[in-house]
């Protein structure tokens, strides 16, 4: 019997069914929303008849496939995901979702998530966002997550076949030192410049550079307490709970000094400057307004192709301390982190120092 999918009406809505016949297995179902729903069951049903593993039952999660990515997302990925994620990743995560995966793909079924559609969802985001190659990379990780779990769970019956855009996740991104002196040196006595001073000789997270106030500076002793952070908005205790009090850095002291000469009476070394809208609830310098004034300073110093990001201090600071023959422990200490974190994300292999010491290395 000819393999086929035939329309027929209910109440003048019309559905398709599949009929066919194959190696003695009757195949008759009727129901399908679709002609691209119909047709995706009598090519997986066929495929399974010949291959000898037909199960009837497999079918009743096929019809799913009608599902809404939103729906989806807000009924059965989120809280499974969800749950597997530290509390900050999982907000960053969920921020992701809402403003810039779930506008264009929430109302459509997961069976529509095709190669085309991908690199049509690609080329908007891009358009009207301005997502960098990375962004996107990580839109299309989240997006294909979801996809897997889709067919873990039965509710897409096939994987699709979906190209990730040709770019390759790089780790362990740091400046060497003559980039740092470039830096450090191109927009003196900006607050870009300030902030990128206190990023590096401190290897601060941002939310900690932006949560420090006058307080916390002890000119005389010539140390700086780091104890909590700006966090969603406000100021919240410091990741890990890893406070230190840090000596201030003699390239770091006139930058300090005039940091908290010119702090406001409320006290914070980097208050709310622009529209209210770049800034936290604190009042203090806004990550978007911050990360715009790193990266011109960053690109005036080493040009245009470099990484950029606030971030990148700290692990500069790291990598240079290891490098160094810092103690691991110390080093932790400093960045406020663990031993473990530190060899993972702070430090990249040195090649050349790596075989001189094991050339420098006699047992007999």
């Amino acid at each position: 019997m000819k393999p086929q999918v035939i329309k027929y009406q209910v109440n003048g809505k019309a559905f398709w069914k599949v009929d066919f016949q194959l190696m003695g297995v009757r195949f008759r179902k009727r129901g399908y929303a679709t002609k691209r729903e119909a047709l995706l069951v009598l090519s997986k049903a066929r495929k399974d008849i010949l291959m000898g593993c037909f199960c009837e039952d497999d079918y009743k999660a096929v019809k799913k496939i009608d599902t809404k990515v939103g729906d989806y997302f807000h009924s059965v990925y989120w809280d499974n995901k969800s749950a597997s994620l530290k509390a900050s990743t999982a907000h960053v995560r969920r921020n992701i979702w809402t403003a810039r995966i779930l506008p264009y793909w929430g109302k459509k079924k997961i069976s529509d998530i095709t190669q085309t559609e991908v690199s049509k969802f690609l080329g908007i985001v891009h358009r009207d966002y301005g997502c960098s190659p990375v962004y996107q990379y990580n839109l299309l990780t989240y997006l294909l997550l979801l996809v897997k779990s889709a067919v873990k769970d039965g509710t897409l019956p096939v994987m699709p076949q979906i190209d990730k855009p040709r770019y390759t996740l790089k780790k362990g991104t740091f400046f060497t030192r003559n980039e740092m002196k470039k830096i450090l040196n191109t927009g003196k006595g900006s607050r870009g410049n300030d902030l990128i001073h206190l990023l590096f000789y401190l290897a601060l997270r941002f939310g900690e550079a932006v949560a420090l106030r006058v307080e916390d500076v002890d000119m005389e002793g010539g140390t700086i307490r780091i104890n909590k952070r700006v966090y969603r908005g406000v100021v919240d205790t410091i990741k890990n709970e890893k406070t230190a009090v840090l000596e201030i850095h003699p390239d770091l002291k006139n930058v300090i000094e005039r940091l908290v000469s010119d702090a406001p009476s409320t006290g914070e070394l980097f208050p709310q400057k622009g529209r209210p809208g770049q800034a936290t609830k604190r009042g203090v310098l806004g990550k978007t307004e911050a990360s715009r004034s790193v990266n011109s300073i960053i690109i005036e110093a080493l040009g245009e192709g470099c990484p950029t990001g606030t971030h990148i201090f700290r692990r500069t600071m790291g990598n240079l301390l290891v490098e160094g023959g810092t103690p691991l422990n110390q080093v932790a200490y400093l960045l406020r982190d663990t031993e473990a974190t530190i060899m993972k994300h702070y430090s990249k292999v040195n090649v050349a120092r790596a075989s001189q010491a094991v050339r420098e290395i006699k047992v007999v």
